[in-house]
């Protein structure tokens, strides 16, 4: 039998053109890939109560954006995603409204790179630490 091409449709079988025909093949399934592209969005911590079409009511909130930009509560700066890392780089501090105005100054900070895994279709895993994706920033 001669393999004439190999395709793969569910992630869960493969399907191979042969010679005699189409045969099923099962097939590893992958775990999901995190991409710059999916991760684009307004994300909070994990709370297993709340659905995405809840908002984000909270203090603590990271943006990402399309071009590889982030901003969250205390940093903004550049991100990439490559081999289920997420590196932050371009860091720079924000400033807290708290502080007087006028008072503010920004400092550099070093990059930093983290483990990253994507745990279903609207929440991620960073550094063991769970986000899910918000609807809108409220």
């Amino acid at each position: 039998m001669r393999i004439t091409s190999l395709s793969m449709l569910t992630g869960m079988i493969a399907f191979m053109v042969c010679s005699s025909g189409l045969v099923a093949k099962p097939v590893k399934s992958t775990p999901a890939v995190v991409t710059t592209s999916w991760l684009t969005g307004t994300w909070r911590p994990f709370n297993g109560d709340l659905k995405w079409e809840d908002g984000c009511e909270t203090d603590v909130l990271i943006h990402f954006r399309r071009g590889g930009l982030y901003k969250d509560g205390e940093s903004q700066g550049r991100f990439a995603v490559r081999s289920g890392i997420i590196h932050y780089t371009s860091r720079l501090t924000v400033e807290d409204p708290a502080e007087e105005p006028g008072s503010f100054r920004a400092a550099a900070l070093p990059p930093v790179s983290y483990r990253i895994q994507k745990i279903g279709p609207n929440i991620f895993s960073e550094n063991g630490e769970r986000w899910q994706r918000c609807k809108y920033f409220g």
